[in-house]
């Protein structure tokens, strides 16, 4: 492994420590807190230097950051904006490492959620930094499958495991009551609503014939990965801001 591949792999033990991060107890009130000065100190004994200085710049607005709130007068519950922008902190350095910038849409935290959507956004961030983005096209796809099928589940629109994206979303249209009033232009929103539809249908294809899902022998090439990356990012930051 050479110094690279060493720094990479630091960073994703970090990584992976936040998305494990134990719920506050009475013995230790804010993990959070203790894992943020916990980065300094890896960073430090690894001699990661440039790290280390862009993450003590910008973990003053972590500590000290309004966005946190309390459920009790002893417990401090850390929100997950705050969780986010320390992992972005983390797979920007990851993209450097690769010299791959990633692009500008990041996946959502939502508020509606499960363990497989969780555990899909934190790999496709990590895949894309180290793999390259075509490695993340599964991941993605699992993290909207998974989004739609929890949405489902919270509302109680009837559906099963086997229900495809595309029959999901359908369902969340005609049932889900944010779906019953989008405001002005309805019948253009309504028009990019059956595309997105449009678009979830071919991910399934994609995911199973040019992806790393399977032993594929033609996938996709780096930008048309990003393409698919990205779509089905801004579809998970639309309907996560308007379900929640």
């Amino acid at each position: 492994m050479n110094r690279k591949q060493e720094k990479q792999e630091i960073i994703k033990s970090l990584i992976t420590r936040l998305s494990n991060l134990a719920s506050p107890t009475l013995i230790e009130p804010d993990p959070f807190k203790k894992w943020l000065r916990s980065v300094s100190q890896v960073l430090k004994n690894a001699n990661m230097q440039n790290e280390l200085k862009k993450w003590e710049e910008l973990t003053p607005q972590l500590l000290h950051t309004d966005k946190s709130f309390y459920t009790s007068s002893i417990f401090k519950y850390v929100s997950s904006d705050q969780k986010l922008f320390a992992k972005e902190i983390l797979l920007g350095f990851l993209a450097e490492l690769s010299k791959d910038k990633l692009l500008d849409i990041s996946i959502p935290a939502p508020e509606i959620t499960s363990a497989v959507v969780e555990l899909a956004i934190n790999d496709v961030e990590i895949l894309i930094s180290t793999n390259g983005a075509v490695s993340g096209v599964d991941r993605i796809h699992t993290a909207l499958h998974g989004y739609l099928r929890a949405v489902c589940t919270k509302e109680n629109i009837p559906h099963t495991k086997d229900d495809s994206m595309t029959k999901l979303f359908k369902l969340l249209r005609q049932q889900h009551p944010a779906f019953q009033n989008i405001g002005v232009r309805s019948q253009d929103i309504e028009k990019i609503l059956q595309s997105c539809a449009g678009i979830m249908d071919v991910l399934n294809p994609i995911r199973n014939s040019a992806s790393l899902a399977h032993p594929n022998e033609d996938l996709l090439e780096k930008n048309e990965a990003m393409l698919v990356i990205n779509v089905a990012r801004t579809l998970l930051h639309y309907l996560d801001a308007k379900l929640k």
